[in-house]
């Protein structure tokens, strides 16, 4: 009796193949309901010059922003409900140059997250309501221009449907302001996602992350009220640790008047989001608030609270950060947007290396 044939080595293979022109497919439906000139009149396109960009590509990439609007379309109208808080992220899947040195061509993937509402039947027939996070992502591809600063992206949103569906966006069109490079007087990245006829358009707002951020002049600061008794921890050979760093510093701190050590009128404060570098460079986003809030959301990018954002380094003569500060507020034109006034605020920290 004969044995039975062998498989095909190559089926494998092919079904890989498949796969992955099956994958390639659906990504271009997905950016190519509407064409990306008739959205983003610009930046017009550019022939890729194939040559992908880790470093570029996080430079567009955003953990945690707040967006707002979308109410009743997508998402309940609490910004904060029940645990479930407002917030987008942005991850490039691919960053690559073009022949046009100001053009960046990006794909990324953009999700939102947020509170939705839900209700189900008690006994007796009541009924009773209940919240629930919710998550709609959207594919899109689209170009960076270094000369306008602007971002335009088309595609698709999906999410999972209550009946075990997917329900699907079209016509998306992304548009961000992205800095380039941040600084202290420019460091927020802004925009809207428009749904054409599936939603309006809802405002995006964040922190920007990327590594590209252009520190100011080195800030000075006044004596510590308490004698320093050592720096954050070194690595072998001195050099600066940034996560220990974020580790002491990214919490909360109540606050008092510096002369008669009474409460100040805002008396906590929260370093909301921080970035440093190996050479001991630091920024940050620091909130105040009156103490009433929700501490559950220190960890959120707030945006309806009293804030600076902040840079500067690391002074190892004195054992102290010392940050410059530039004041936060609601831009009167657009309130989805903030920016930066009043520039000139000392903000400093000592940090002792053992804790007793």
């Amino acid at each position: 009796m004969a044995p039975p044939p062998l498989k095909n080595p190559c089926q494998p293979t092919r079904h890989l193949i498949l796969l992955l022109l099956a994958s390639t497919a659906t990504f271009s439906a997905a950016v190519s309901t509407r064409s990306h000139s008739s959205v983003c009149p610009a930046p017009a396109p550019a022939p890729d010059r194939h040559t992908d960009a880790l470093s570029l590509a996080r430079s567009f990439q955003i953990y945690d922003g707040y967006f707002s609007g979308g109410e009743g379309s997508l998402f309940s109208p609490d910004d904060h409900l029940h645990g479930s808080y407002r917030s987008f992220s942005l991850f490039p899947d691919r960053a690559v140059r073009t022949t046009d040195p100001a053009l960046v061509h990006l794909t990324a993937t953009l999700t939102l997250a947020g509170p939705r509402f839900g209700e189900y039947h008690r006994r007796h027939g009541n009924r009773g309501n209940y919240t629930v996070p919710a998550y709609i992502s959207f594919v899109l591809d689209g170009y960076y221009s270094s000369a306008s600063l602007q971002l335009c992206m088309v595609g698709t949103g999906t999410e999972p449907a209550a009946d075990g569906s997917v329900k699907r966006y079209a016509d998306v069109a992304l548009r961000l302001r992205v800095p380039g490079p941040s600084s202290l007087a420019d460091p927020f990245v802004n925009g809207s996602l428009d749904g054409s006829a599936g939603f309006g358009a809802i405002q995006l707002l964040a922190y920007a992350e990327g590594d590209d951020y252009e520190y100011g002049e080195r800030a000075t600061c006044s004596p510590p009220v308490q004698p320093a008794r050592g720096s954050p921890r070194e690595l072998d050979g001195g050099s600066f640790v940034c996560d220990d760093l974020k580790e002491r510093l990214v919490t909360t701190y109540r606050l008092q008047d510096h002369h008669g050590g009474s409460p100040a009128k805002l008396p906590r404060m929260h370093v909301n989001r921080m970035q440093c570098t190996p050479d001991g460079a630091v920024r940050a986003y620091v909130v105040f608030s009156d103490d009433t809030g929700d501490a559950g959301r220190r960890s959120e990018f707030l945006v309806d609270e009293e804030a600076v954002v902040a840079d500067g380094h690391w002074d190892s003569a004195r054992d102290m950060l010392c940050l410059r500060a530039c004041r936060v507020v609601r831009s009167v034109p657009m309130p989805s947007t903030l920016a930066v006034r009043e520039c000139g605020i000392e903000l400093s920290f000592w940090l002792p290396s053992e804790w007793t």
